[in-house]
């Protein structure tokens, strides 16, 4: 029971030791709910920094601006009641809004430099040092392709300070632009200390050594190439939070002459097609894969059936088209926010590539190295699965449609419709009649899931006004009920449908930013960085601009 701050903190440092993933952030949603129940600032300041933290791994990078608005509410009107960490992660997650609204094409390019105006300010009347804040427009120089090199030097001119990004990930900062400097030798040659392992983080070496791919191939180090592939997608495998990187081991295998390699990794996370809360990541993901399959519609394998977005069947030349119309539009809309045809340019000069050996590259695991696809892939069938039988009693159905819900079972919708049906059907004595009502909750709450599921529902047909509409709605029933955070969550989500169908030329999708929100105007507040219950700040920089 959290019936008390101590509990409370106690299921925080819980989930904090839990792996990224869907269940993590769900649980730290729950978490700002139960902190939201005490008149505590600390334990509120702590659990929104966890939720921050659970997006910030889980693919849901896009969603941190607006919780970090509630962090900095607190701050500023109780301070005191911060602790030595979270008052240290105050300013450290200012560099995670930064990358979230610079990596999410609907905020508007003002925003973004508006943002680290308020960052620069925040940390001046701190006593803070500026390196970090020059690193922050050094990766926005970096992404537009604008005034690069004075940016760059005014960044690494300056002396490290407490809240500069690590040791590691600035390495790896510097070897990214050498790289698209054109200077793959120097580059390798910064990124020794990572790649050797002497200088680690949280991320680091893994994150490096996909990136490092591709110059090391470019360089003949073709030892070290094989080694940094297995060590790195190791690491990446399946994580929602390092799209970009499985991207890249997908390129590399597209490059090395492990096309068949390539196929196994894509079919390993084509789960990672369903992560779109990290649109800068989502398209290095795409265009990592864009390279892999267009190159096996080149070689004249567009009927082979090959691994895609979950939910239908795929050949080379249906799926080459899906991600060509997603990645292209992306990056434009990436480009038209810019002003700069950076991205886009990045991206085409990726989908330029040829594989870079004459031979294969042998790489020691099963999938065989055959560039001309020879053998084609084994495609493991799809077993048969049961049907999730619906409980008759109203509270095992809602609770078992719940628990379907967080592991993302496809029963989970069909068992929803279903208490809709019977909700509608028998209203609120179906909940109070229920064998255990207590553990289905309030009829408001369910009320507000229902009308999630009707958003959800809404948004799979595009129609991004219903969908806002009610995720409002269903934000409005839980904050009626207590769930502060799980109305946090449905506001955000209704932003980004307010974004999205603006984006898309709807133009009667309604309600600003701010109240779509429910806290903070659009591009305006958040931040970045894991709320490490009593554990180190993680050392995150930003990842390469997009494309």
């Amino acid at each position: 029971m959290l019936d008390t701050i101590d509990a409370v903190m106690a299921a925080l440092r819980d989930n904090d030791a839990r792996p990224y993933g869907r269940p993590r952030t769900v649980t730290a949603e729950e978490l700002v709910d139960a902190a939201d129940r005490f008149d505590d600032t600390g334990l509120r300041a702590m659990a929104l920094l966890e939720l921050m933290e659970a997006y910030e791994y889980d693919g849901e990078r896009s969603k941190a601006p607006v919780v970090f608005a509630r962090v900095l509410k607190l701050w500023d009107a109780d301070r005191g009641s911060f602790g030595e960490w979270a008052t240290q992660q105050v300013f450290w997650r200012f560099k995670w809004v930064a990358t979230s609204l610079l990596g999410t094409p609907d905020v508007p390019l003002a925003s973004v430099r508006r943002w680290h105006g308020e960052m620069r300010d925040r940390y001046r009347a701190a006593g803070h040092g500026l390196q970090p804040y020059y690193a922050q427009r050094f990766h926005l120089a970096a992404h537009i392709g604008e005034d690069v090199q004075d940016a760059y030097e005014l960044w690494a001119a300056r002396p490290r300070t407490e809240l500069s990004d690590c040791h590691a990930c600035e390495v790896r900062a510097a070897a990214s632009h050498l790289v698209r400097q054109g200077d793959d030798a120097a580059a390798l040659d910064a990124w020794r200390p990572v790649l050797s392992g002497e200088s680690t983080c949280a991320e680091e070496p893994h994150v490096s050594h996909a990136q490092a791919l591709l110059p090391l191939l470019r360089q003949g180090r073709l030892d070290e190439a094989r080694s940094s592939h297995l060590v790195g997608y190791r690491f990446a495998r399946g994580k929602s939070g390092l799209v970009r990187s499985v991207g890249q081991h997908i390129e590399f295998c597209a490059l090395s002459g492990n096309e068949p390699r390539g196929l196994e990794i894509l079919a390993e996370n084509r789960d990672l097609f369903g992560v779109t809360g990290d649109p800068a990541g989502r398209l290095d993901f795409l265009t990592g894969v864009e390279v892999l399959i267009a190159g096996l519609a080149r070689a004249g394998h567009g009927a082979l059936t090959v691994s895609g977005p979950p939910g239908r069947s795929w050949t080379v030349d249906t799926l080459l088209a899906h991600l060509r119309t997603e990645a292209d539009a992306l990056a434009a809309r990436f480009d038209a926010r810019n002003g700069t045809p950076a991205v886009g340019s990045r991206r085409r000069d990726r989908l330029a590539r040829r594989p870079l050996l004459a031979e294969p590259l042998a790489l020691g695991v099963r999938a065989p190295a055959a560039p001309e696809l020879a053998a084609v892939p084994v495609v493991p069938a799809v077993p048969v699965r049961e049907v999730e039988p619906e409980p008759e009693d109203f509270a095992a159905l809602v609770l078992r449609a719940r628990e379907l819900q967080l592991l993302g079972h496809p029963d989970a919708d069909r068992l929803w419709r279903r208490i809709g049906e019977r909700f509608t059907a028998g209203g609120e004595a179906e909940v109070t009649g229920a064998a255990d009502p207590d553990r289905v909750g309030t009829v408001g709450q369910l009320r507000a899931e229902l009308a999630e599921r009707r958003a959800h529902a809404a948004l799979d047909r595009e129609d991004w006004e219903e969908g806002a509409a009610e995720l409002r709605g269903a934000g409005d029933l839980f904050e009626r009920e207590g769930l502060a955070g799980r109305a946090l969550a449905a506001r955000t989500r209704a932003l980004v449908a307010v974004l999205v169908g603006n984006d898309s030329g709807d133009d009667s999708v309604g309600g600003s930013d701010g109240d779509a929100a429910g806290t903070a105007p659009a591009g305006a507040r958040a931040a970045p960085d894991p709320p490490r219950a009593r554990a180190p700040a993680r050392g995150r920089a930003p990842p390469p601009a997009a494309g």
